[in-house]
């Protein structure tokens, strides 16, 4: 489905609009995440469950990462469900962390690829410096516990959250 084609699916509303049956043609999610980053469930299952709960588009938005995006697309064969192409970039303005999602990139451009494993890697290092913080607090995880939750090796957040709850530093995630 190419962007056109997307676009037409959608329109501008205003709050108080509804939409007639005869207009609603597909649900849609444009901002998903596998465990090809921090989601808990494979580019594959999150298909599936995409499909069972009715959406017939959706976005593979991983961190940094599109690890996930070849096992939607030939998971997503067998049913009635298009995946989008996408991901989710980490980046600072103004000294402030901002995500910035990102559509309809061609995954096989080597010189996208690159930039992406650069991206990765960067990730890689935060995260080795946020466990060394923690040691330094007297918070004992290793790089290889948190490594321990991420299917990939792309690292955020979470991964280390489980790692302090398996430590027993922590009881949940909230």
């Amino acid at each position: 489905m190419n962007w056109k084609e997307l676009a037409s699916l959608f329109r501008i509303t205003k709050p108080s609009e509804k939409f007639s049956d005869s207009e609603i043609i597909s649900k849609a999610d444009l901002h998903m995440h596998t465990t090809a980053s921090d989601g808990f469930f494979s580019p594959s299952e999150v298909v599936k469950k995409s499909f069972d709960a009715g959406l017939r588009i959706i976005g593979i938005t991983d961190h940094d990462s599109i690890d996930g995006l070849k096992e939607a697309k030939e998971y997503a064969k067998n049913l009635n469900i298009d995946v989008i192409n996408g991901i989710e970039l980490s980046a600072e303005f103004e000294d402030k962390e901002v995500h910035i999602l990102g559509y309809f990139f061609d995954e096989t451009n080597s010189e996208f690829t690159l930039k992406i494993d650069e991206f990765k890697n960067q990730r890689y290092q935060r995260i080795i410096n946020f466990v060394e913080k923690l040691n330094q607090k007297q918070i004992s995880i290793s790089i290889d516990d948190v490594l321990e939750f991420s299917k990939t090796g792309t690292l955020g957040r979470p991964h280390i959250a489980q790692a302090l709850i398996k430590k027993g530093y922590a009881s949940n995630f909230y």
